[in-house]
């Protein structure tokens, strides 16, 4: 079965560095994790040996023992925790490739739920999104091959492909009877890790989908240009569906929103990581920033955001720096190192876990928010019909001046299309309200 972990199908459904991995050289260490050798029962080696060669001797077909020792790593990995694995020579190659604006693929950011591979999040624009495909399918199969007796990596080795090449899923959907087919061509599918839109005059809100390099200074130039053309009230930054991404980027952001004098309550802290293997041990200390003081703020998580997502948001809560509202975060708190077993393959291991500034375990706990939103939504055609009783319905009602606010169709609309981001702004107007 599909074992459960979090995956983010970026850079063509393939693995790459996420916040949840942590090499060597992010804490400029060199990692040696076989200084002597072990102490291991000859008895327990020589039942090992057995079972490897009754299955290379008498298996039905012919597997090397290369093979099978590879697999019996892989194995004994897995079995550990959802996180631990084994990377062979493409695997590893692959982990070292850098997050990306851009891939060859289909769009969809994908967990797994239940032992299911599900999609998470469709990408706006993209072939997925095109052809259909919605956050909570559950894909079951792929082309023609199920899904029941796949690992992740493999299953997402039969997802990816070459550009212009067609993948046909076979998905889940909740409310439909029967299985649904979607085949799709697979494109270059340009990515934004920030992206920042005003639905309300001074109130911005910043979207980040991923934790890409030089995040910090896209908020930064982004949110410049609104601060160029008028002041802002308010922000709300919106983590949700956010898998996670590069761990120093999450302690970049969290420093842009506190200053110097605000990180002094925590010794400037945003995250540390602990665990019983030293070198992957670290506390890591974030820059603060006068660039975004005394502006109130909201953070919007919900179950999709994880990992980086969710040491932001806890450290922000932790500060008491912003309110934190939407749904309990996934709870990926959980630090995998890899250690290398020669030039060609590596063993990635959970080493540690991490801890907020105030001393909080994320993992399997999430972050809870603050002001609990469930995920809603509103029936226009209800509010349509509410907002047009008022006293202008009343016979020989006394004519006012026209002075209808030029944001209400604008929030109708907001309300409709994304009710949680509608409440969070509320949240915020009410806290600049009171700031006052």
């Amino acid at each position: 079965m599909i074992r459960r972990t979090l995956l983010t199908s970026l850079l063509g459904l393939a693995l790459s560095v996420s916040s949840s991995c942590v090499c060597a050289s992010m804490h400029n260490n060199t990692i040696t994790p076989l200084q002597h050798k072990p102490s291991i029962n000859k008895k327990d080696i020589d039942h090992f040996f057995s079972a490897l060669y009754t299955t290379h001797r008498f298996y039905i077909k012919s597997v090397s023992y290369k093979e099978l020792l590879d697999d019996a790593i892989e194995g004994m990995l897995t079995k550990l925790d959802p996180h631990s694995e084994y990377l062979n020579e493409d695997a590893l190659s692959a982990l070292h490739t850098n997050v990306s604006d851009h891939y060859v693929g289909i769009g969809v950011e994908l967990t797994s739920i239940n032992n299911m591979l599900t999609i998470a999040v469709t990408l706006d624009g993209s072939p997925a999104k095109k052809a259909g495909l919605k956050a909570d399918d559950m894909i079951i199969k792929v082309n023609n091959t199920l899904l029941n007796d796949l690992s992740i990596s493999n299953a997402i080795k039969l997802i990816k492909g070459k550009k212009n090449s067609f993948v046909t899923l076979t998905v889940l959907r909740k409310g439909e009877k029967k299985a649904l087919t979607f085949k799709i061509k697979r494109k270059i599918v340009h990515y934004n890790s920030v992206s920042v839109t005003e639905p309300i005059t001074g109130y911005p809100v910043v979207h980040i989908a991923i934790f890409q390099e030089n995040l910090r200074e896209k908020v930064k130039t982004a949110v410049s240009a609104i601060k160029n053309k008028h002041s802002i009230s308010g922000l709300v930054l919106d983590l949700r569906n956010n898998p996670g991404g590069l761990l120093n980027e999450a302690n970049a952001l969290v420093g842009i929103f506190l200053t110097e004098q605000e990180l002094k309550k925590f010794h400037g802290e945003s995250v540390s990581i602990r665990g019983r293997y030293p070198q992957a041990n670290d506390h890591f200390i974030a820059t603060g920033s006068d660039f975004f003081k005394n502006i109130p703020m909201v953070i919007l998580i919900d179950h999709g955001s994880a990992s980086a997502a969710e040491i932001v948001a806890g450290a922000l809560q932790d500060y008491k720096r912003a309110i934190v509202v939407g749904q309990t975060s996934f709870g990926k708190g959980s630090v995998q190192t890899v250690l290398p077993l020669n030039k060609n393959s590596a063993v990635k291991l959970t080493t540690s876990l991490y801890y907020t500034p105030a001393g909080r375990e994320i993992q399997a706990e999430g972050i809870q928010p603050d002001i609990s939103i469930p995920k809603l939504s509103v029936n226009t055609q209800t509010d349509d019909e509410l907002d047009s009783i008022n006293e202008s319905n009343f016979k020989n009602h006394l004519l006012g001046h026209k002075a209808k606010s030029k944001n209400k169709k604008a929030n109708a609309e907001l309300a409709t299309h994304d009710y949680n981001l509608y409440q969070a702004l509320i949240i915020l107007k009410s806290m600049t309200i009171l700031s006052h």
